[in-house]
């Protein structure tokens, strides 16, 4: 009877054992969940507002760090209420893509200051290949372009110009957002590839077709990339655009960023995106070279080298991110077997 009696006592005990040491885990007050919630949209909300009143006494902003500027403002008031968010995490995340736009301004003084001469003819020369004869741009002006009445399609070369200055970091922004693995990986390698450009704008400055057309190197080319603002009478866009243009390094020609960022974001959204959306990407990664060519930014073959910077870039991290990874894996092994061994 005895036995009977701690039998079945013993599954009761075991039980209020089990209960004393691991109590059920407890949700957070509703509460509390209820007022970050409460917090990011009015936040956002602010966000919002300020934007737009931003967007009606200025215009759209078009400068590089006046987007940067309104990007990380957006993170930090997304941020709130989450345990990894904050000013201090945006502005240590997002230092590097701040010091990509100093060292790209600081460019031209330092090519000024070197004496380094401009180069025309090499580009010229590698186009005239492939074009077969003619310069891409000269030919596409002289046959495309009215150039004393603005056209209605050049409203999308207008738009495709300035997404330049906004995609790269809006998809950095999503990302940073809800991949933090795609997020670093997409920096190191947008880092990279925008110092590896920026030491050979110093190095090798090159003039692009509209500059080359004004020193009368090719025929003449008229730089249209602002043209389309007229459509729409939106003329402040046109006017900061221009501006950017008289302080910013002309002969940052080769490689072309305008190509090479677009086809760094295919990169990097591509794994998971489904056939439409991957669609959509290589047709804007074309559409961004040919406009380029058109409007006389570029040279062909400035496009080219641009894509040939990213791919050098991905394939280098791409391996040294390999790299990583195994020495992360053995070293656990390592230590398993120098125990194993000591045993």
């Amino acid at each position: 009877m005895t036995d009977s009696v701690l039998t079945d006592r013993e599954p009761d005990v075991a039980g209020e054992r089990s209960a004393e040491v691991t109590p059920p885990p407890t949700e957070p007050p509703a509460r509390d969940i209820a007022w970050d919630r409460v917090a990011r949209a009015v936040g956002l909300g602010a966000y919002a507002g300020a934007l737009f009143a931003s967007i009606r006494v200025w215009g759209v902003p078009l400068a590089r760090e006046t987007v940067l500027a309104w990007v990380m403002g957006g993170l930090v008031v997304a941020s709130i209420g989450r345990p990894k968010g904050g000013l201090w995490r945006v502005v240590r995340d997002w230092l590097p893509f701040g010091a990509v736009l100093v060292v790209y301004d600081l460019t031209r003084g330092v090519a000024n200051d070197l004496g380094t001469p401009v180069h025309y003819r090499p580009q010229i020369e590698a186009d005239k290949v492939i074009g077969f004869g003619d310069v891409p741009t000269v030919w596409l002006q002289r046959h495309v372009y009215d150039f004393f009445r603005v056209q209605w399609w050049e409203l999308a070369l207008s738009i495709l110009y300035v997404s330049h200055f906004v995609v790269p970091f809006v998809v950095a922004a999503w990302l940073w957002l809800r991949d933090r693995d795609r997020w670093a990986q997409y920096t190191r390698r947008f880092v990279t590839l925008s110092f590896m450009a920026a030491a050979t704008f110093v190095l090798y400055p090159a003039a692009p077709p509209w500059l080359a057309g004004h020193e009368n190197e090719i025929p003449r080319v008229i730089r249209t990339a602002s043209r389309g603002w007229e459509i729409i009478d939106l003329h402040t866009a046109k006017d900061i655009l221009e501006l950017g243009w008289d302080t910013s390094n002309v002969v940052a020609a080769v490689p072309s960023l305008h190509a090479a960022w677009p086809l760094l974001v295919a990169w990097v959204l591509w794994p998971r995106a489904p056939w439409w959306f991957r669609s959509l990407m290589v047709l804007y990664v074309l559409s961004m070279g040919f406009m380029l060519v058109i409007t006389g930014e570029h040279f062909v073959i400035d496009i080219l080298i641009g894509w040939l910077y990213v791919a050098v870039c991905v394939l280098a991290w791409t391996r040294i991110e390999r790299w990583w990874r195994g020495r992360r894996e053995r070293k656990p092994n390592s230590t398993a077997d120098l125990a194993e061994t000591e045993s």
